[in-house]
């Protein structure tokens, strides 16, 4: 998942944005729910992050009952995707066509 990017990998259809994404809307939800991930960070502050189990939403609905990660492993996965989507995001501004 960190940046850079060693391999590629196609988004499962229901994560891949509509076309007509407005910027400034996605923006205002990455914010948001950055936001929103800072805040559960720290109210796990205390727990046992390798004890504590969580689903994993983005696996077909017959593995997520069965298919746990440690609260930390996920808290660092999500951090490390974030970071990749903000790594892409900027390799897109910066290319030479931008903007199209």
């Amino acid at each position: 998942m960190e940046p850079p990017a060693k391999r590629k990998f196609k988004a499962p259809k229901n994560y891949v944005p509509p076309e007509d994404s407005d910027p400034q809307t996605t923006l205002a939800e990455f914010r948001r729910i950055s936001k929103d991930l800072r805040a559960l960070a720290q109210s796990a502050a205390g727990l046992h992050l390798a004890r504590v189990k969580t689903s994993m939403p983005a696996l077909p609905p017959l593995l997520r009952a069965f298919v746990k990660m440690p609260l930390g492993a996920r808290l660092e996965v999500i951090t490390a995707h974030d970071r990749r989507h903000l790594w892409q995001a900027e390799a897109v501004r910066n290319h030479p066509d931008f903007p199209l």
